[in-house]
């Protein structure tokens, strides 16, 4: 099957979770057998670490400009020797990705979206007018009509379901992989080093989405806790996040991102993983730091998505500071627990996040919209 995964609009580089996974899924694809392509607009800065990422089985179109990616996608798309059987577009509200969608489907190729948490209501609170007008125009059609939609998790399927306004818009729920060097990693067994407790948080720094304002909540509770937090500026609302960085207390660090064994050592160096955000689709740190058995402490709305009290895979946090400290230095203070809470997560990880697992998911899916596309066989006489 010749499959494209595409993202043009926004990358933000190798921190993007967007960005992460589609290349992702176009390698564990790709590794299948199948002919991938990865089509992508980005600053030129992150050409070459896009080409690398993507490796040497998957075909890259990657350009500067959006109008320029939509105009190379639209020539491949023109040509059958190079034109894709599915096309699937991460992420919403991108025009390039409305006008490549109009331009498959006039040639009968299925198309497939993934809105990353996108169409959420908190997030589509943000610039609410413009989403809004939009939304109404182009996108709500764009996801009722569109071959398939892929959520990663029950709340984000209904999202979608609500954004559409269909109840019977059929969204497959699969979710993110893990990278697949670590399905040999060597799992968390806690710090080695005697020193305060860390909690360590990998996120773009976004106060609002990712909930580093409860993080400084839970510091400020916790002076005894060291609070780390790994990421890079967030375009959404930087004067927020510098805000938070200069009032914040001394206990929560803002450190540079890290990236293959500098983020696992971080990782199993950690009493705990954090992710207190308000909205998410399934993020790509969590499901690194649960399939190495780290113990996680979650927001409830990312409790909810995966069920995490039901399943014992983490720590559901209270939405209210103060609680959510009490939780966390409880968690801290009891070792056992903390790694009752990382085995379940890592044993739920392996089943439901393995590459192949997700990569086979998706192709199948994929396999059922090209029938579709391909309409009934012709009678045989």
């Amino acid at each position: 099957m010749r499959i494209w995964h595409v993202n043009v609009g926004n990358h933000a580089g190798p921190v993007d979770g967007v960005a992460v996974i589609s290349t992702q899924l176009a390698r564990d694809q790709a590794a299948l057998g199948h002919e991938v392509r990865l089509v992508v607009s980005a600053g030129r800065e992150h050409h070459l670490a896009i080409r690398r990422a993507a490796g040497r089985d998957v075909a890259v179109t990657v350009t500067a400009a959006p109008r320029d990616a939509l105009r190379a996608a639209s020539s491949l798309l023109t040509v059958p020797g190079t034109r894709a059987d599915v096309v699937h577009l991460h992420s919403v509200f991108r025009p390039a990705h409305r006008l490549l969608a109009r331009r498959a489907g006039r040639l009968g190729v299925p198309v497939v979206l993934s809105p990353h948490s996108g169409l959420a209501p908190d997030l589509l609170a943000r610039d609410r007018v413009r989403k809004a007008v939009y939304g109404r125009l182009v996108e709500r059609r764009f996801f009722r009509l569109a071959a398939g939609v892929h959520a990663l998790q029950l709340l984000e399927r209904d999202d979608v379901v609500r954004y559409c306004g269909q109840r019977h818009r059929l969204v497959d729920v699969i979710a993110n992989p893990f990278d697949p060097a670590l399905a040999d990693a060597r799992l968390w067994t806690g710090p080695l080093a005697p020193g305060p407790h860390r909690a360590v948080m990998l996120s773009r720094f976004d106060v609002y989405q990712k909930g580093l304002d409860r993080v400084a909540a839970m510091a400020a509770a916790l002076p005894e806790v060291l609070f780390d937090i790994y990421g890079h500026a967030d375009k959404n609302a930087p004067a927020a996040a510098e805000a938070l960085r200069a009032s914040a207390p001394a206990n929560v660090r803002f450190l540079d991102p890290v990236y293959g064994e500098d983020k696992l050592r971080v990782l199993r160096e950690a009493d705990v993983f954090l992710q207190p955000s308000r909205v998410e689709g399934l993020s790509v740190a969590l499901v690194e730091a649960m399939t190495l058995g780290v113990p996680c402490a979650v927001s409830g709305y990312v409790g909810r998505s995966l069920d995490v009290a039901g399943r014992g895979t983490g720590l559901v946090l209270d939405d209210d500071g103060a609680m959510a400290a009490a939780q966390l230095g409880a968690l801290l203070r009891d070792r056992p627990r903390a790694k009752a809470l990382g085995a379940g997560a890592a044993s739920y990880a392996a089943l439901h996040f393995a590459p192949a697992k997700v990569a086979a998911a998706h192709i199948a899916h994929y396999g059922r919209l090209v029938g579709a596309s391909l309409g009934p066989e012709p009678a045989r006489v």
